[in-house]
């Protein structure tokens, strides 16, 4: 190729991967999720909803942490 040809190079741009974005709005739902069985726990005394509703909102938190390392 020759010095004076111009080659098209895109552009950098940092954009989140598609999975990223895709983990992100399941682990909302599931933390949002867990959020409401809490609450549904509490409501009917029921200490085993409370605790699956504390689970899920672990790992809520823990699938992205696992997923960055």
């Amino acid at each position: 190729m020759d010095d004076r040809e111009h080659t098209w190079t895109e552009p950098a741009t940092e954009r989140p991967a598609p999975s990223g974005v895709l983990t992100f709005a399941l682990c909302l739902l599931l933390l949002l999720g867990a959020f409401a069985l809490m609450a549904f726990g509490f409501d009917q005394a029921s200490g085993a909803l409370f605790t699956v509703g504390l689970v899920l909102a672990c790992a809520a938190f823990a699938i992205p942490m696992s997923a960055r390392s």
